[in-house]
């Protein structure tokens, strides 16, 4: 059960050790009201690229994938 703050999808940001990306998360919502924040792999690319998020939010966002 995810709370408030949790993360899924986020290995599809990432590519495994073979180099691909999969998505591999479905969520399904119990409460009336959710709300969600997506970001897509191009708009994580930009990020990145432009040095908005530093290298160690992006190790961090790795970590979090692998497990």
């Amino acid at each position: 059960m995810l709370k408030e703050h949790d993360v899924f999808g986020e290995s599809a940001l990432f590519p495994d050790a073979s180099g691909s990306s999969v998505r591999s998360a479905t969520v399904k919502a119990s409460a009336q009201s959710v709300q969600l924040l997506v970001l897509h792999k191009k708009d994580l690319e930009r990020l990145i690229a432009s040095g908005v998020l530093n290298p160690e939010c992006v190790q961090a966002l790795e970590k979090v994938a692998e497990k």
